[in-house]
């Protein structure tokens, strides 16, 4: 019994000191896979930075802008923080694009890269639906405004037969600014206005905003060829300014545009209130 249970032992033995002396192989081999793996990397990461890198430069740098944009080329290249020789892989174009949106009178701007060598940059301006005066430090002066209330100073090209804003404080003007949001409904619907009818947008002379409490405002509007103030609501259609326009050609017929000073549009009916006597 004894003899045998020796004999079993030193056969497991055998196996245990088998095993035992193939372990350390595997780990050697697993460590030279692992240092010859490393220094394959190393070597492509020399390679691509000493041989490939140095000729993955932007060299070529595409702008699309409108015709009129304020900013040269050079300046938009300036602003987007872009600088020239600088490697592919190196540049981002979200960080770029971020960058020229800060520009107030830039809505957005998109930026890609063309492998190997290229960048494009398309730019996308505001469109100023009015002009808001304001008291300066240097005095009264003027920006224009668009749906989303931000106040930019516009190009050349910017429209300057526009409805003008009054009513609406600015303490302390500063170009990006952007007005309260209680403003920018009736903002967005002049601008629906503007691209739908622009006949009848531009039938407005000046838009005067009478705040009635934090979170609430109505607008007087002025339109351009009646002596006539218009009273709205917080909203402006298409619809309600063919009303309106309708409702001035009649009074104006029947001569009595001179003797009305206001008509109110706020209610299903139209209510008007004479001036002095």
């Amino acid at each position: 019994m004894s003899s045998v249970a020796i004999t079993r032992n030193s056969k497991y033995s055998q196996r245990v000191n088998r095993r035992q002396g193939r372990e350390p192989l595997e780990l050697q081999k697993l460590f030279k896979g692992l240092i010859i793996l490393l220094s394959l990397i190393l070597i492509v990461q020399l390679i691509f930075h000493f041989l490939l890198a140095p000729h993955l430069v932007i060299r070529q740098v595409r702008i699309e802008t409108s015709d009129d944009f304020p900013y040269s080329n050079r300046e938009i290249v300036e602003l987007s923080g872009f600088e020239g020789g600088s490697y592919y892989f190196d540049v981002d174009p979200k960080l770029l694009a971020a960058k020229l949106e800060q520009v107030p009178m830039i809505k957005e701007a998109v930026v890609n890269k063309s492998f190997p060598h290229g960048l494009s940059i398309s730019i996308s301006e505001r469109e100023a639906v009015s002009i808001l005066t304001f008291q300066g430090e240097e005095g009264v002066g003027t920006a224009y405004v668009d749906a989303e209330g931000v106040l930019f100073q516009g190009g050349q090209g910017q429209n300057l037969d526009l409805p003008v804003i009054s009513g609406v404080e600015v303490p302390a003007y500063r170009e990006g600014m952007q007005l309260p949001e209680v403003l920018r409904g009736f903002l967005s619907d002049l601008e629906e206005l503007h691209g739908d009818n622009p006949s009848l947008y531009s039938l407005i002379s000046e838009l005067k905003f009478v705040k009635k409490s934090a979170t609430e405002y109505e607008v007087v509007m002025y339109p351009s060829y009646y002596p006539v103030k218009v009273r709205l609501g917080s909203t402006l259609s298409e619809d309600l300014m063919k009303y309106i326009v309708l409702v001035l050609d009649v009074v104006a017929g029947r001569g009595m545009a001179n003797d009305i000073e206001e008509l109110d549009f706020r209610t299903d009916q139209v209510v008007y209130r004479l001036g002095r006597e």
